[in-house]
Parts: C-alpha cells; sequence; structure tokens
C-alpha cells in the first residue's frame, strides 16, 4: 500500500509528482507549481490560446501565471480573453480594462456555449475553482461560472448569484483585487 510513496505518504510523496512527463516536465517535481520556467512556457505556447485582440502581457502577472497552473493541472487548452476586446461588453472602468480580469470561453478547443448546460455548469465551476485556487492568498475577487458566482469583497444574494452565473453561461471569468 502506498508504493508510490515508499509505503510512507506521510513523510514521502509521488516522485513523478503533479507535473508529469505529460505536461512537459521529469515527473520529479512535487505540483504543477515546481514545473520550470521553461516547461510552462512550452504548455503555455501550445495549450494557452489568447483572443489576437487581448494583450496578454498587460494582464496581472499572478492572474496569467494562475491561468497558466490551471490549464496545467487539468491538462485542459484554454481559450482566453482578457481586455477590451472588441465586440466584448468590458469598458475600461471594470476589472478586465485594467488588466485584472481573463474570461476563459473554450475548453479544448469547445466553446461553453457549445456544451450543454450540466457539462458546462461542471467544466466551468472546475476550471474557476482551480484558477482561483492558484492565486495567491486574498488576490481572488470574483468567480464566475455557468454554476457558480463568488465575490470575495462582499455577499452576494441567491438572486445577485443566479444572475451572474445566467450571464456568464458561456465563459468561466475570474478576476483579482487590485
Amino acid at each position: 500500500m502506498y508504493g508510490f510513496a515508499g509505503g510512507d505518504p506521510v513523510n514521502f510523496g509521488d516522485p513523478f509528482g503533479l507535473c508529469s512527463e505529460d505536461v512537459g516536465g521529469d515527473g520529479k517535481t512535487e505540483t504543477v507549481r515546481d514545473c520550470p520556467d521553461d516547461v510552462k512556457s512550452s504548455w503555455a505556447e501550445t495549450h494557452i490560446v489568447v483572443n489576437p485582440n487581448t494583450n496578454w502581457e498587460d494582464v496581472d502577472a499572478d492572474l496569467r501565471e494562475a491561468v497558466l497552473l490551471a490549464s496545467m493541472e487539468l491538462r485542459k487548452t484554454f481559450y482566453i480573453s482578457a481586455g477590451l476586446e472588441e465586440g466584448a461588453p468590458h469598458v475600461p472602468t471594470t476589472a478586465h480594462g485594467a488588466g485584472r480580469a481573463a474570461d476563459i470561453s473554450r475548453i479544448n478547443g469547445t466553446r461553453f456555449a457549445d456544451m450543454n448546460a450540466t457539462t458546462a455548469r461542471m467544466l466551468g465551476n472546475q476550471v474557476g475553482a482551480t484558477i482561483a485556487n492558484f492565486l495567491p492568498t486574498g488576490r481572488a475577487m470574483e468567480v464566475f461560472t455557468p454554476g457558480m458566482a463568488f465575490r470575495l469583497d462582499r455577499f452576494l444574494s441567491l438572486v445577485s448569484r443566479r444572475r451572474l452565473m445566467a450571464s456568464h453561461w458561456n465563459h468561466v471569468h475570474v478576476s483579482v483585487q487590485p
């Protein structure tokens, strides 16, 4: 039992870890957080598809890192919009305009809008929660998905949560504190 940890899961970890060879790692790190920058860069080149109208470099560095790590953790390709893209409903005074928000509208090439509602909710919740979990403590502000809505800076009523989930039926939105 617990052969992956030499029979002692309290004192030893899985030598193949979560930064396994299938994300480009050597299998010797503890988590995707431990993956070297070259592995992260290589993953980003093939699994983070950024809307051509988004300036990804203008997005908060912690948020970019959390999106990348979530993509690696889930082994999924994300399609990202993050700024004031043409046709997007974001205005300069929003978190998007300030580079503090990102939207994920496709997973592995499939748009949330083309998924059945149950799949969109489940996958959206998984993506939103994973990104939030990779943010530094105290940085997460909002996570809105087809199946959940929360803000860390204020209480949301049930009516507000339902409205936010309904308005995010086709994407995952994550923002960070300034």
